[in-house]
């Protein structure tokens, strides 16, 4: 699937104010902000970027003078509420995501990277709804990036796949971050390179998320060499792994919030038939599992299952949750335009259409049953759209 260029990453306050409960006011202090120049960074490579989906809030505006309600919305009620300003564009399951995920940080300190900026719609997402402590840093190979900077964005041009540029980043710009993630270039060697360079500069607790993985080729491409350094290098501070369609989150040990387990949320159900101990009864146990349920894997005698082997073993099969039966863009072709009024679907894979979520825990894997065959698509928000591609 073409991928759409840019990078990204930021995050902005909004904090509340004054007069009749009913005026509210940005207010960034002059000193709590990093501006970041393009001059020490190089703009070489290129990223990609795609996005939105489904959000509901009391703003319609995505401006970023716009005012913004006290109250924390959701990522996707954010994203459905933008009607005008910036355009952002994500899918709707990784904004469930997000909020599953990045919900322990609303309204704390917080520093989020994203890679892959272009129309900056995403940028005003995060603070919006993670609230006005958070910093944001986007990152994008695009001088069109820079109008974005604020009191409390930053804006680094960095290409990605460069080594070099995060060094610069993190020695230069901000030595950790809470959160980092990856909507841009959209290659497994840029994803890769990413992963590698920021996994050890995420604060304890942290996640990094990679989006947009769309298609079989990943497997052998990504899929691979990541679960290599995921069950290697970065072993000994992985809490967990969470497979979605079109992306992958991986969370850090330590911090004060557990990672996400859906097998231990109240109200799960677990049938005596979705408790399993190879991946072979996979299949027979979604058959019979009730829509909304658990499916259970856990096998003492298999030690750890963050370790390299068993985390390419998960990969690999449930690798058709990237792989739809199609993708298509209403009106045709939009999603390589700067169309305000565009969308990407998707014709589910059998997997896309019976799994929301695969969770992968140290001692246990936990499938989601969805409750009805999900609807994945990224729909356009926003009227403000940089032209495509944003490097040319």
């Amino acid at each position: 699937r073409n991928a759409m260029a840019v990078l990204r990453v930021y995050c902005f306050g909004h904090l509340t104010a004054l007069a009749a409960g009913l005026v509210l006011y940005r207010n960034a202090p002059e000193d709590s902000h990093l501006n970041v120049t393009a001059s020490s960074f190089r703009t070489n490579g290129s990223l990609h970027t795609r996005g939105v989906a489904s959000l509901t809030r009391n703003r319609t505006d995505n401006r970023s003078d716009a005012h913004q309600a006290p109250a924390s919305p959701s990522f996707p009620a954010y994203v459905e509420s933008v009607t005008t300003g910036r355009g952002i564009w994500k899918w709707n399951n990784a904004l469930v995501a997000y909020e599953r995920h990045f919900a322990k940080w609303k309204m704390q300190p917080v520093r989020i990277g994203e890679v892959g900026v272009w129309s900056g719609g995403s940028l005003l997402m995060w603070p919006a709804t993670l609230g006005p402590l958070c910093r944001v840093f986007g990152m994008d190979i695009s001088q069109d990036a820079l109008a974005f900077q604020d009191a409390q964005t930053s804006i680094t041009l960095l290409d990605q796949g460069n080594t070099e540029d995060w060094g610069r980043f993190f020695a230069t710009v901000t030595p950790e971050l809470e959160i980092l993630v990856d909507d841009g270039g959209h290659t497994a060697p840029l994803m890769l390179t990413t992963t590698v360079s920021v996994w050890h500069h995420l604060t304890p607790g942290g996640v990094l998320a990679i989006e947009d993985i769309h298609g079989a080729h990943y497997l052998e491409s990504f899929f691979k060499p990541v679960a290599q350094f995921y069950g290697g290098a970065a072993h000994a501070d992985l809490a967990s792994l969470h497979i979605y369609p079109f992306l992958l989150v991986a969370q850090k040990t330590g911090g004060s919030v557990a990672p996400l387990d859906p097998s231990t949320t109240p109200g799960a159900v677990i049938p005596a038939t979705g408790r399993i101990s190879t991946l072979q009864e996979v299949s027979g146990a979604m058959h019979a599992a009730p829509p909304g349920s658990i499916v259970l894997l856990e096998n003492p005698a298999w030690g750890t299952f963050l370790g390299p082997y068993l985390i390419d073993q998960f990969f690999e099969f449930f690798n058709q949750l990237h792989t739809p039966q199609q993708m298509y863009d209403v009106p045709p072709g939009c999603a390589l335009t700067n169309a305000a009024v565009c969308s990407s679907n998707v014709v589910n894979s059998l997997f896309q259409q019976q799994i929301t979520g695969v969770h992968i825990l140290p001692a246990k894997l936990v499938i989601e049953v969805a409750a009805a065959p999900p609807v994945i698509q990224a729909v356009r928000h926003g009227s403000e759209w940089v032209k495509y591609p944003t490097h040319s």
